[in-house]
């Protein structure tokens, strides 16, 4: 009987030791941080034409919509102009956010429609039109970096032209599609144009020479202003490379 009694006070203590172990709490797995959600009102909202565009600061909105057979603009709940369309895909919003751009067609003709966001509850209409022309290029109008300056490509008869703070510059037989781009500071723009059957590249209004290509679909300003590109000349089978920079006068 004591030999059983102490085998039977051995199973017990095992039998603890074992349940002790499977019963050893876990350490718990740390609950994620807690967040906050913020809405805010934006204003009212009719279906879109286009996906809506938000600024970079995140505090304007606008998209394009319909009324009737109108097609208008709407930013921060506010209605712009009522046009026979609005040219897809370059709704814009200038990158400090105070101003917005668009093309937009009124019976035949186009024109750049710019609109300033006002505060909300100003009650304030936006959309001021600019002059005419027979088309609006494709990605244009684009702001400058600052948002101070706005250029975009037109069409005027059989000719093509860059319209910047709503000047028109010179005509040309076409102008590179997507080679509209201001420098850094946004104090200098350029652009390919073709003359006859050359092209040439345009930095403020100045001519640069001409050439019977220039090498890439998009042009460059350095940080310090300095637009530079690869352009070659032909002379019957011959043909000459050229390394060729527009370089600010200060400079």
């Amino acid at each position: 009987m004591r030999r059983v009694t102490v085998s039977m006070a051995l199973m017990v203590v095992l039998a603890g030791t074992v349940f002790c172990g499977c019963e050893k709490p876990q350490k718990a797995a740390p609950s994620p941080s807690p967040y906050k959600i913020e809405e805010e009102l934006l204003g009212l909202f009719h279906e879109p034409v286009q996906p809506p565009v938000v600024s970079k600061d995140g505090c304007h909105f606008a998209y394009v919509t319909r009324k009737g057979d109108k097609e208008l603009v709407v930013v921060d709940g506010r209605e712009g102009p009522e046009c026979d369309a609005i040219g897809r895909w370059n709704l814009r919003f200038s990158p400090d956010g105070r101003r917005v751009a668009y093309a937009a067609r009124k019976g035949d003709k186009w024109l750049v429609v710019v609109d300033t966001p006002s505060p909300k509850g100003s009650g304030e209409g936006g959309g001021k039109p600019a002059r005419e022309y027979d088309d609006i290029g494709q990605g244009t109008p684009i702001f400058s970096p600052d948002g101070e300056r706005l250029a975009y490509l037109a069409e005027k008869g059989d000719k093509w032209l860059v319209v910047v703070d709503g000047k028109p510059g010179l005509e040309y037989d076409g102008i590179g599609e997507g080679t509209l781009i201001f420098s850094p500071d946004g104090k200098r723009l350029g652009y390919l144009a073709k003359k006859g059957n050359k092209w040439l590249v345009v930095v403020d209004a100045q001519e640069g020479p001409e050439y019977d290509r220039i090498i890439g679909d998009r042009l460059t300003f350095r940080v310090d202003g300095v637009l530079e590109y690869l352009a070659i000349k032909k002379a019957g089978k011959k043909k000459t490379l050229y390394r060729v920079k527009h370089v600010p006068a200060a400079k």
